[in-house]
């Protein structure tokens, strides 16, 4: 039991594409997910091309939305 410190959350996403298997630790707030280079998080499968994501972090809730 912790007592007398503040707990912290760590938000991790796990991702597995054509080239490998990686966990990304979230601390920004925002985060771009597709296939281009300029994305915060680059996407390598040939499948996920078509869509465009961000990643959202508020507190303790995370939400992936598709645009």
């Amino acid at each position: 039991m912790l007592t007398g410190k503040s707990q912290q959350t760590l938000h991790l996403l796990v991702i597995e594409d054509d080239r490998c298997k990686r966990t990304i630790a979230l601390e920004a707030a925002t985060y771009s997910i597709a296939c281009g280079l300029s994305n915060s998080i680059v996407l390598h499968s040939q499948e996920s091309q078509a869509f465009k994501h961000s990643k959202m972090k508020n507190l303790n809730t995370t939400t992936l939305r598709s645009n």
